[in-house]
């Protein structure tokens, strides 16, 4: 049974994968992003998972992801049924170039910004010895440094789509400077994210040819920043630390669990019922905390608070990520994670195609960081957080102020 559900299940992704290929003429989809990542982890989890000592996967819970994934998917054929096949094709980025100058003067504004309210947040703190620890991540995350951050996640994403080798010594370095900043915050889903966005934005350009080798490098690339989190926490409590081979077998044992923690989570949940506690800020955690600054009421937390087991030896280690559908169901039950997932569904596709007609490249710059919130999708719901908001009204404004520059340059 359980590898019939499995076949259903991989069956149903690679159709719609397919399609969207066939009607769009490129494999990066929305629904190929959201379902492809989960369905590769899901394989994993259940075929060498448990060898590794974590709980078996719950194959059921495939279907459940499945006929979500089908709803968002069919949502966003009905939403471009109507359009001709021209207008589904991508288009050229015509500012690609143009628009270097504003993306760096903004980085070289922003670089000392954030590298001040580093140092001001570890120096209020005596140093780096709290970098994993909630005071830290309080005096780093949020206020003027927090909104500074998120504003950098846009540029940076450029950066890495449009650094080679003429350019290194500005783009490159530039890019280089905001990744180390973004890797002294404690949060490696707000490294890998932009991370990913810059590659898919490469992607889109041209720039960056999907290949084995470069997946392996982009794979260890994501392993190593994970790590160096940590290793930032260990060495600045006790350096000696840093030679301990333990240290790394333990940081290798994390990796799995943070691999396998939304999938596995949200495999446990099914199992165990499925129930629906509701707890909206989880969904709408980003609205509502902007209503409340609005207000001048408290912030609401949008950090899921319910965890599951997923590794019972060594120590066991309990996830409180269970997926993009995952966490709906938990917060917000099935039939309002269904309208969730339609609305989704039609806001991600028509962010899809204005980036692939637009030619311009803060729009593709936009598709790319949502887009990376869809291929985190195996893990949690990136969509509550207030990134989600900010970052798309930051590409507006530069794509806004990018308009008017060339506006203002005399014809030749």
């Amino acid at each position: 049974m359980d590898w019939l559900l499995i076949t259903l299940a991989v069956s149903a992704t690679t159709l719609m994968v397919w399609v969207d290929r066939i009607r769009f003429g490129t494999w990066f989809t929305p629904t190929t992003i959201l379902a492809v990542p989960y369905m590769a982890i899901a394989l994993l989890a259940f075929t060498v998972g448990p060898a590794l000592g974590y709980v078996p996967l719950y194959t059921p819970s495939l279907i459940v992801w499945t006929c979500y994934t089908a709803l968002f998917w069919g949502t966003g054929q009905i939403a471009t049924g109507f359009l001709p096949r021209a207008a589904r094709r991508a288009s050229p980025l015509l500012n690609e170039e143009s628009a270097r100058p504003l993306a760096l003067t903004a980085a070289w504004l922003i670089i000392p910004i954030l590298a001040y309210g580093t140092w001001a947040a570890g120096n209020s703190l005596g140093g780096l010895q709290d970098f994993q620890g909630t005071a830290y991540r309080e005096a780093i995350m949020y206020g003027w440094v927090g909104h500074a951050l998120v504003f950098s996640y846009p540029i940076f994403i450029y950066l890495v789509a449009v650094v080679r080798r003429r350019n290194v010594a500005l783009c490159g370095v530039s890019a280089g400077l905001l990744l180390i900043l973004m890797v002294l915050r404690p949060t490696k889903s707000w490294v890998l994210l932009p991370l990913v966005a810059g590659l898919l934005c490469r992607t889109r350009m041209g720039r960056f040819r999907i290949s084995l080798w470069k997946i392996v490098a982009v794979i260890v690339l994501m392993y190593c920043l994970f790590n160096v989190t940590y290793l930032i926490a260990f060495g600045a409590t006790d350096p000696q630390t840093l030679k301990d081979p333990e240290i790394y077998t333990e940081l290798f044992r994390r990796v799995g669990d943070y691999f396998f923690a939304g999938v596995l989570a949200f495999s446990a949940h099914m199992q165990n019922g499925g129930a629906y506690m509701p707890n909206p800020p989880y969904v709408y955690g980003a609205f509502m905390n902007l209503a409340a600054v609005i207000a001048g009421n408290p912030n609401v937390s949008d950090v899921n608070q319910e965890f599951n087991a997923i590794r019972l030896g060594g120590g066991g280690f309990q996830s409180n990520v269970h997926t993009l559908f995952g966490t709906l169901i938990m917060s917000i039950g099935y039939i309002e994670t269904s309208i969730y997932t339609f609305v989704l569904g039609l806001v991600t596709y028509a962010i899809f195609l204005a980036n692939h007609r637009s030619p311009d490249v803060w729009i593709t710059v936009l598709w790319c960081f949502v887009a990376a919130g869809l291929a985190f999708a195996w893990f949690d719901l990136y969509f509550s957080h207030q990134p989600l908001l900010e970052v798309p009204a930051y590409c507006l404004l530069l794509s806004a102020i990018s308009r008017m520059t060339l506006e203002q340059r005399p014809s030749r």
